[in-house]
């Protein structure tokens, strides 16, 4: 991402792609971000660089190695995780 911000001010806030309206990705300069529900929690969370991501603060998780997606881990990237993510939400809500 090319930011010429502070690393804790939001980067990008986007609508959700695949889910209800309200569901918003938070992106911030320094490769970390959340997705939040329409109430304003944060329902998953993760840290590009390190490679891990959170969800529902339950502890974090090795971005590879998931046994539930393991192919959509193989590599390292956002969209991945953002498509990862969104599917698991939308089974939740249903």
């Amino acid at each position: 991402m090319n930011c010429k911000v502070k690393f804790d001010i939001p980067c990008v806030i986007q609508n959700a792609l695949t889910l209800p309206k309200g569901w918003k990705w938070t992106m911030y300069c320094d490769g970390s971000g959340h997705i939040s529900d329409p109430v304003g929690r944060t329902i998953f969370s993760y840290d590009l660089v390190a490679q891990v991501f959170e969800e529902n603060g339950g502890g974090q998780q090795p971005w590879s190695g998931n046994e539930e997606e393991d192919d959509l881990f193989q590599d390292m990237n956002l969209e991945g995780f953002v498509r990862f993510a969104e599917r698991k939400i939308r089974t939740e809500i249903k």
